[in-house]
């Protein structure tokens, strides 16, 4: 894969569908801060919102220490409307479920626009009842009636993410548990092959 192609290619701006190509591939190549510095910076200063998503996922591939930090950073910018928009809206776009505290606090920002990121970005990933409640509670809300529509389907995305949550953890405990009787069984039945290692 040459590297230098695709820096150059992911600054072509007359040629988005290039770009995205090369923001897709630099996600296979590890351990290099230049590449993961591009694409933060892709993530910010690119116009085209799928470059911007393409760097986003491909920093969530690279996984480098401080990106979900830094997203939540640029949360608090206050002096910046657009940097905060796009750091809630990237949160979402990483799928880290830890973000999620942190989104809840952008549903409260003065721009409605931020309101809004925040809310795609916790029906994306959103999986605490926390974030259930509060949205329920957005949603006889009269503030918040122009994004009824939007809360209702982070509202379903939520649920179904903590149901799934549950029911797997209901499975695995049972699959635990039948294989702990399973073994037992299967020792007792065996009882006079059975010699301990050590003792």
């Amino acid at each position: 894969m040459n590297i230098n192609r695709l820096k150059n290619d992911i600054y072509d701006a007359y040629n988005v569908e290039k770009q995205c190509m090369a923001a897709y591939k630099m996600r296979y190549i590890r351990n290099d801060p230049e590449i993961i510095e591009i694409l933060f910076n892709a993530c910010y200063q690119a116009n085209n919102i799928r470059l911007q998503e393409e760097s986003v996922r491909s920093l969530g591939v690279l996984k480098p220490e401080w990106a979900l930090k830094s997203f939540i950073q640029s949360t608090k910018s206050y002096n910046n409307d657009e940097t905060r928009r796009r750091g809630y809206y990237h949160l979402g776009t990483l799928g880290n479920p830890e973000a999620t505290k942190n989104l809840l606090d952008g549903l409260k920002d003065r721009n409605s626009s931020i309101r809004r990121a925040a809310l795609k970005s916790i029906e994306k990933i959103g999986n605490t009842h926390q974030a259930l409640e509060t949205l329920q509670q957005l949603k006889s809300d009269f503030y918040y009636r122009f994004l009824k529509k939007e809360i209702e389907q982070a509202i379903t995305s939520v649920q179904s993410r903590i149901t799934v949550s549950k029911n797997f953890n209901c499975n695995r405990s049972f699959n635990l548990n039948t294989s702990k009787k399973r073994k037992f069984k299967n020792r007792n039945k065996n009882k006079k092959a059975y010699v301990p290692l050590a003792f």
